[in-house]
């Protein structure tokens, strides 16, 4: 695993946020009609993860998180200790997350069911979480993953709009 995490760089997660928030945004939003203040981040498996980071240490960068199928795996205290310093810093979320994963991922829904209730520990009134089990494994979980969450966006942005 350490040959592994040194070939790909793991744990850059703060360089790769920072390029997101100082580069990719920051060029989206000078060359397309946006909203800054309803960005939406969708990541699947690591990429769940990352959005896990994001949402615990600069939340504004999105208003909605779509986490699917997270491999938190052995990071929950790792996450116990970047909500914790979210609540030190008195800081509100202020997010909508929608958090799914298989019926068939048992080991995995351990730990995303941890995270979920980390997140509702927070007694954050400005967060709102959606956990959905999704039919399938790791890799068919995905498609109905999208479909489901693209939904609850669009109910999102409806109801935000009345």
């Amino acid at each position: 695993m350490l040959s592994i995490k040194a070939k790909y760089q793991f744990g850059q997660a703060s360089n790769h946020l920072d390029f997101i928030r100082n580069d990719v945004i920051a060029y989206v939003e000078s060359h397309y009609r946006t909203d800054p203040n309803n960005r939406t981040y969708f990541g699947y498996s690591l990429g769940g993860v990352f959005g896990a980071y994001v949402l615990l240490t600069q939340p504004e960068t999105f208003k909605n998180y779509i986490l699917g199928s997270a491999a938190l795996n052995g990071d929950i205290p790792y996450f116990t200790e970047l909500a914790s310093k979210t609540a030190q810093k008195n800081s509100h979320l202020n997010a909508n997350v929608f958090i799914s994963y298989g019926n068939l991922e048992v080991e995995a829904s351990e730990h995303i069911e941890k995270f979920i209730t980390l997140l509702k520990n927070k007694n954050d009134k400005t967060l709102s979480v959606l956990p959905i089990i999704i039919e399938g494994n790791h890799q068919t979980a995905f498609p109905r993953t999208g479909v489901r969450s693209v939904a609850w966006l669009a109910n999102l942005i409806k109801n935000n709009e009345q």
